[in-house]
């Protein structure tokens, strides 16, 4: 659903075919399983997703390499209150997965993306534009 279809955590953990909500970090924790069973993953936007900066990772791996990782707690508590373990998580499977820092790009990963998108559709609009107008001459 998050990487076939494009949804959100939150649309996810809400979907309506369920029977009831569960929570955006059961979502994460789901992703990150698939991906550690080597399913396809789209890190810059799971980046993006979890709020997982370049900053935010390039701090959890200072903390890593003062503590190790055998556990959640010592991290976190080396790092900002605002770093959530979720984000913790993420850099731990990204690690596993041998994914560096350098899928930020040198802004941040959501405005590169935004660039792009906005190029994207500049480009469909252009060739929509020339197809109305060709059909409207034959």
């Amino acid at each position: 659903m998050w990487h076939e279809d494009g949804l959100t955590f939150k649309e996810i953990a809400n979907f309506r075919g369920r029977a009831a909500a569960i929570n955006e970090q059961t979502v994460l924790e789901y992703i990150l399983e698939a991906a550690r069973e080597g399913c396809e993953m789209n890190w810059t936007r799971f980046c993006e997703e979890t709020d997982l900066t370049r900053e935010t990772f390039l701090s959890i791996q200072n903390a890593v390499s003062k503590v190790g990782r055998e556990k959640l707690k010592p991290i976190k508590n080396e790092l900002p209150e605002e770093v959530s373990y979720g984000q913790i998580k993420a850099y731990l499977m990204m690690q596993e997965a041998g994914v560096s820092a350098e899928v930020f790009s040198s802004n941040s990963a959501k405005s590169h993306n935004g660039d792009e998108c906005l190029s994207e559709i500049s480009e469909i609009l252009t060739l929509l534009f020339h197809l109305t107008c060709k059909e409207m001459t034959t």
